[in-house]
């Protein structure tokens, strides 16, 4: 079985233009101490700023995320891996796919 990942470091933060949301981006790193430090993905976490809470969470295993940016009304939000744009409804329950 693959080691667990852990964030590393933030690659991407965004705020909706409501100023409610925050969208942050990590690097993940696999937390296995018997290797190099390897890349392991990408984490996004969506934080209601209201409540203070982590309103939702996505993992991706391939590339890194970077670049978050909500759109006008704040319902999409959308992010760049390496050679690809995805792209969320968020307030619909999908997270980047």
């Amino acid at each position: 079985p693959r080691p667990a990942a852990t964030p590393y470091r933030a690659t991407g933060i965004a705020v909706s233009p409501d100023g409610k949301w925050l969208a942050a981006a990590f690097s993940l790193v696999e937390n296995d101490r018997q290797l190099p430090t390897k890349d392991a993905g990408w984490d996004l976490q969506l934080w209601d700023l209201t409540t203070r809470t982590l309103a939702a969470r996505a993992r991706g295993t391939r590339w890194g995320l970077t670049r978050l940016t909500f759109s006008p009304d704040g319902r999409h939000l959308a992010g760049l891996t390496t050679g690809y744009a995805k792209e969320s409804d968020w307030y619909q329950g999908t997270l980047l796919v």
